[in-house]
């Protein structure tokens, strides 16, 4: 599979989806590496909600600076009604929120953690789609997301001392997250599956919105704090932590272009070398904080999520079905994809039944 993979892919997708991975965990532990221990715990040295403020407006900065490079500019500033503006900006809330838990997550938990919980949102995913749209899986999915769940558990376990190898208050923020990631994913297949805009343009819009939330988040803050308590946004900034909205707005740009123009196996690749690789620097940062249930647990992880988006048919041996499963994979048949469907806990239980794909 790998060898049809390495033969079939274009370089520049394998490129792109290690970038992602070692964007996504160097995120983490840029993030943890910045936190400072106060009189409660840990605590950051600067305003952490200015972070993803200035990650969307980097990607909006870039996605203009793109669009003037193509010429296309004119698509930007024509005019759009505001029912399609009210769309993006609810999108936009919700992803300020998944951006501002994630800090509050990392003071309480390790990287490897919250990267592992992270993986949750496909669960939570899974059900969303069930409940709201009536989307069912089939009963290879659904061990597949047993197992993963399984192994998400045990990677809090801890030492014989505790039980949870997390705060309580950590693993909350982070199912918050995971069920905040799968309205997201619901609210856009709702509302934006039938929008024929170009992938480009809806992510300006998305970005242009991310950037007034955020704005209006940190001026509503400022503003309801006490004036002697008030500080300049940028207080605490040294040279490494501007290393952190950069990362988040790779990170960001490289999620919609991998997930939108990358095969499938490659997707779970990356996301899989961000669980070992984060695994093996927490390791080496603090061995304190990893034990052999949080490998196993990953490994577990890994295998349900290959299990997840294999064609059941394969399994009974299937000739056919092999060859239109690797040729799936390796996005040979590509099925219709949205913007809705590239979301990174997206679960594309009607593209595998894509009548092209089942046809090959």
């Amino acid at each position: 599979m790998l060898f049809y993979l390495f033969r079939v892919v274009p370089p520049t997708k394998w490129l792109g989806a290690f970038m992602l991975s070692f964007s996504t965990t160097a995120q983490y532990f840029s993030i943890a590496s910045t936190r400072a221990v106060g009189s409660h715990g840990y605590t950051y040295p600067y305003k952490y909600a200015v972070m993803p403020f200035l990650a969307e407006l980097f990607k909006l900065l870039a996605t203009v600076v793109w669009t003037l490079i193509q010429g296309r500019q004119k698509e930007l500033f024509r005019q759009h009604s505001w029912q399609k503006w009210r769309v993006y900006a609810v999108l936009a809330f919700i992803y300020m929120l998944i951006n501002n838990i994630v800090f509050l997550a990392l003071l309480q938990l390790s990287p490897i953690s919250f990267i592992a919980l992270g993986n949750l949102k496909t669960v939570t995913t899974a059900i969303f789609f069930l409940v709201c749209l009536g989307r069912n899986l089939t009963k290879l999915q659904w061990h597949a997301l047993g197992l993963l769940s399984i192994g998400t558990a045990m990677t809090q376990i801890g030492r014989c001392e505790q039980v949870l190898a997390s705060p309580v208050l950590g693993i909350s923020w982070s199912l918050l997250s995971c069920g905040l990631s799968a309205s997201a994913g619901v609210f856009t297949e709702m509302f934006l599956k039938r929008e024929e805009e170009d992938l480009h343009l809806q992510n300006f819009k998305v970005y242009a919105c991310g950037t007034f939330v955020n704005f209006i988040r940190l001026a509503m803050n400022h503003v309801l704090l006490p004036a002697d308590e008030r500080s300049w946004w940028f207080n605490g900034f040294e040279q490494n932590t501007w290393i952190i909205p950069l990362n988040l707005a790779v990170t960001g740009i490289l999620v919609s272009w991998v997930m939108r123009c990358c095969p499938i196996h490659l997707k779970i690749i990356a996301n899989s070398s961000t669980l070992i690789a984060s695994y093996f620097i927490q390791q080496a940062v603090d061995p304190t904080k990893t034990n052999p249930h949080i490998f196993l647990g990953l490994v577990m992880i890994c295998t349900s999520l290959c299990l997840y988006y294999t064609n059941p048919k394969l399994l009974s041996g299937d000739s056919d079905a092999d060859r239109a499963d690797l040729r799936y994979w390796c996005g040979i048949v590509t099925p219709s994809m949205t913007r809705a469907s590239t979301h990174p806990s997206m679960l594309a239980a009607d593209s595998i039944k894509d009548k092209a794909y089942l046809d090959a």
